[in-house]
C-alpha cells in the first residue's frame, strides 16, 4: 500500500530524513563558496586585462592574430 502513505512537506518519500546543515555549518560554507567565487572573479579580471592588452598590442585591424586571440580568449572563458 504504498499509495496511502502520508507525505510530509520537504520529505519526498514521507520518511524522516537527515535534516540540514545547522546554521553555522551553513555560514561556514557559505563564507568558502564566497571566497572561492571571489577569488575566480579575481583571476577573470586580471585575464581580461591581460588578454585585452595583448589585443591592443596586435592592433584592432584585421589581424589575423588579433582574430586568433580574441577566438582563443572566448573558447576559454566558455569553458569556465
Amino acid at each position: 500500500r504504498r499509495g496511502s502513505a502520508l507525505f510530509l512537506p520537504g520529505t519526498p518519500t514521507g520518511r524522516p530524513g537527515r535534516g540540514g546543515p545547522s546554521p553555522q555549518e551553513a555560514l561556514a560554507r557559505l563564507r568558502e563558496t564566497e571566497e572561492m567565487l571571489s577569488k575566480k572573479q579575481e583571476y577573470l579580471e586580471t585575464r581580461i586585462e591581460r588578454e585585452l592588452a595583448a589585443a591592443r598590442q596586435h592592433g584592432t585591424k584585421n589581424n589575423p592574430l588579433f582574430v586568433y586571440s580574441e577566438l582563443c580568449f572566448s573558447l576559454n572563458i566558455s569553458k569556465q
